[in-house]
């Protein structure tokens, strides 16, 4: 494979087993491994299927007959509630520091993981594919942070390893 990538293993995204297997392959695989899932985005709901509108949650529109045709009208029903919601809870700042959606922090961490690299063992070892979700997932630190490691593939999840 590319990219320094030894062992790639294909499978069927949607096959429990082979996926476990693969993956469990690719952590006892010697040196770099990658685990390439085929499979249609959003398998059997109708007008998102092979779309991608099933990247991150499904719209109502579709997810409510979807619900329904799967024999889950309570699920549906909850769908179709008006509600707003807001957590009770106050939350005290603690030693980890505040709180955010991991959305919103999980780029910083890796930033602060990396940062405990040698730059030549960051070089070496790690390469960031990022799918055109820089900005939701705050990978767009990365990218300002060490640009030599990261790689903006733009949409295209099922074909980032194709290189």
């Amino acid at each position: 494979g590319g990219h320094g990538v030894q062992t790639v293993l294909t499978v069927n995204g949607e096959n429990i087993v082979d996926l476990y297997e693969a993956c469990r392959a690719s952590v006892v695989a010697e040196g770099p491994a990658a685990v390439v899932c085929k499979r249609s985005m959003a398998p059997g709901i109708s007008g998102v299927e092979g779309t991608s509108q099933g990247h991150d949650a499904v719209a109502i529109q579709s997810a409510i007959p979807y619900l329904e045709s799967r024999g889950h009208p309570k699920a549906a029903a909850y769908l179709k509630l008006k509600t707003k919601t807001k957590d009770p809870h106050p939350y005290a700042a603690t030693a980890i520091g505040s709180f955010d959606a991991m959305r919103k922090i999980v780029g910083q961490s890796v930033v602060d993981v990396l940062g405990t690299m040698s730059p030549e063992d960051r070089k070496d070892k790690v390469m960031v594919i990022d799918s055109d979700l820089g900005g939701s997932t705050a990978f767009n630190k990365i990218q300002a942070t060490y640009p030599e490691i990261y790689v903006q593939s733009g949409v295209m999840e099922r074909g980032n390893f194709a290189a």
